[in-house]
């Protein structure tokens, strides 16, 4: 369920969305690994579970924090993750 907070900020999405112009793909994350291995994903994970947060697991394997991030989620949603991923929450999609 979409709430809406901002009419005019929908009103012009909505409007976009309609236009007959071609669309463009965009490759989200162009700068970070698109394929990790297994092991890796797991050693990032174990990490994660035994406390380390994202920053310390990156400098320890010479990577972004946020490719960390990415591989945590995917292991979120795949219920591989012990402890909140975000503070407060613990993102499952």
């Amino acid at each position: 369920m979409l709430i809406i907070l901002d009419r005019k900020a929908v009103s012009k999405v909505t409007k976009r969305r309609h236009q007959t112009q071609k669309e463009r793909v965009i490759k989200l994350n162009p700068d970070m690994e698109e394929f990790i291995s297994d092991l890796f994903l797991q050693d990032i994970t174990d990490l994660y579970n035994h406390g380390y947060n994202l920053q310390d697991i990156g400098d320890y394997f010479n990577k972004d924090a946020d490719e960390i991030f990415i591989a945590l989620l995917h292991q979120s949603r795949r219920d591989k993750i012990e402890r909140p991923l975000v503070r407060g929450y613990i993102v499952k999609c």
